[in-house]
């Protein structure tokens, strides 16, 4: 998406809210959301500030997943770099991601 100009990332309704909400419920467009994200294979956790830019409704049927997208915070260039670099092999991959 090319108007996440610091990058961004999409995540999923379970991952979103435990609740039984649906995230359209649950959270707002442009809203804030604090994150602690843990990549796979870093043992650091990183805090980033990210805003809702995208809502994936549960009413949404097919291959689609419901959750939220979001845009990293411009000082949170670090965990677009790491995270980036850990899926530069992936980028021309044909496979089906849910990425942003």
């Amino acid at each position: 998406m090319p108007f996440l100009k610091n990058g961004g990332l999409f995540l999923p309704v379970a991952a979103a809210t435990q609740m039984k909400r649906q995230p359209h419920n649950t959270f707002k467009f442009q809203g804030s959301v604090c994150l602690l994200l843990k990549l796979l294979d870093d043992s650091q956790r990183h805090f980033c500030l990210t805003t809702i830019v995208w809502i994936m409704p549960a009413v949404i049927r097919g291959d689609r997943c419901n959750g939220i997208g979001l845009h990293f915070d411009r000082s949170d260039s670090q965990i677009r770099t790491l995270i980036e670099s850990r899926l530069g092999n992936y980028e021309n991959a044909l496979s089906k991601s849910q990425t942003l």
